[in-house]
């Protein structure tokens, strides 16, 4: 296997009542993003349509995925990594529940 990246694992996370019963969508996007910059070099930031964000971690190359409908958030999703281990951390203070899944 020379040369060949394992598969990458995917993190779904979603609020107890789904995404359109959550009501705190803007302090939950603002706790995301707060830490989440390309001055440090540390994360990449990418955007291909309006209504994707993607963060790439520079160092392992894990990604937070997040998808809005409007101003609201959608899914959002992490692969295992230093993006997972960030949005952890991020998320504790809402709740959301973690179930491995497919890729976004």
């Amino acid at each position: 296997m020379s040369g060949e990246r394992a598969p990458m694992i995917w993190t779904r996370w979603t609020p107890g009542p789904g995404w359109a019963g959550f009501d705190a969508h803007r302090a939950l996007s603002e706790a995301i993003w707060s830490g989440l910059s390309e001055a440090e070099g540390v994360w990449q930031y990418m955007n291909f349509s309006q209504d994707h964000s993607i963060w790439e971690h520079r160092a392992d190359g894990s990604e937070i995925v997040i998808q809005y409908r409007g101003e609201r958030i959608d899914s959002l999703h992490s692969s295992a990594g230093e993006a997972q281990a960030y949005l952890r951390a991020a998320l504790a203070p809402f709740g959301l529940i973690a179930q491995e899944g497919p890729a976004p």
